[in-house]
């Protein structure tokens, strides 16, 4: 069956039960029992291009591509990734694991060293520029994205940015673009 487009999943959320009885050629399902009067009819109108026109920005194409985006004040403490700092207000997702907030434990994207959270912050934290480098690499390389804001914030990264280019490999390119520095 082919993949539901928003039209069949409008549908699909108005409706209780499937009770598929055939399929038309549009790939809709047929036969389906409806949740109460009208609620096929009211999802058919939310999702109709008629009504999708209606809320859509007025003006011209043109104008339209041409607009400024709405400037946001960057001078608040960055968050994640880009959107954050375009959105300051906006929540970050919890870490992977409680695990991390654990001094003893080891973390997963430390895989091949023998070193704990509290060792990792040690090593951040370091007077030398190449061991904060290397495992602030490691860590931006190997963590999950919402991981890495428990260790650094994006103005360390930027400061020590240089140093830890060459411990990223194929993941530069993304951390260029989260933090908005040039890429290399």
């Amino acid at each position: 069956m082919p993949p539901l487009g928003h039209r069949s999943r409008a549908l699909a959320t108005a409706l209780s039960g499937p009770v598929p009885q055939a399929v038309d050629r549009a790939g809709l399902r047929t036969g389906f029992r409806a949740r109460g009067s009208g609620a096929v009819e009211a999802a058919l109108r939310r999702t109709s291009p008629a009504a999708m026109r209606a809320r859509a920005p007025k003006g011209r194409v043109s104008e339209l591509a041409h607009a400024e985006p709405a400037a946001v004040p960057l001078d608040g403490p960055l968050t994640a990734a880009r959107d954050h700092a375009r959105v300051p207000n906006m929540p970050r997702l919890p870490l992977t694991s409680d695990a991390l907030l654990d001094a003893e434990h080891r973390p997963y994207f430390l895989w091949w060293l023998d070193c704990s959270v509290g060792e990792l912050g040690q090593h951040l934290a370091s007077d030398d520029p190449e061991r904060r480098a290397y495992y602030l690499g490691a860590l931006l390389r190997e963590a999950n994205t919402r991981d890495v804001w428990q260790f650094t914030t994006p103005e360390q990264v930027r400061a020590l940015w240089p140093k830890v280019a060459r411990h990223l490999g194929p993941s530069r390119a993304r951390w260029e673009w989260l933090l908005g520095l040039p890429t290399t």
